[in-house]
């Protein structure tokens, strides 16, 4: 605070300092094999997310391709097999998304990057024609 007005100055902002910690998480029966899915259905309640982790066969994975690119019409319900449940609190579904996010950063730029890169192509390609 200033003495003579008594009006708080602002400070310069200072990065706000981070934490480190190396955790060890070490397996107890089984639970260091891991488990093969290839589907994911999440589900929200009160103060935690469920995630539940499946396997889906070949045939099921290419029928539910068919139908969301509108090849097949209808309803149709799948069977699959579950793999895991897991009950998340929200702090862990934070810190999940931010790892995932991490992790997912490099394809999703490649991803955004890679229409660019084919209209360069196009654009040489064409300019090269013209010569």
């Amino acid at each position: 605070m200033n003495k003579q007005n008594g009006i708080a100055k602002d400070s310069p902002s200072q990065p706000t300092p981070s934490a480190q910690a190396d955790i060890e998480l070490r397996p107890v029966n089984n639970s260091d094999q891991p488990i093969l899915a290839n589907f994911v259905a999440v589900q929200a309640t009160a103060g935690l997310v469920f995630l539940d982790f499946g396997f889906l066969d070949l045939q099921t994975i290419n029928t539910i391709a068919r139908l969301a690119s509108g090849e097949v019409a209808g309803h149709a319900s799948f069977r699959g097999r579950l793999a895991c449940r897991m009950a998340l609190s929200n702090d862990a579904v934070a810190s999940l998304v931010k790892q995932l996010n991490q992790l997912m950063q490099p394809q999703i730029r490649e991803q955004e990057d890679r229409p660019h890169r084919q209209e360069e192509l196009d654009t040489a390609a064409k300019e090269k024609s013209l010569h």
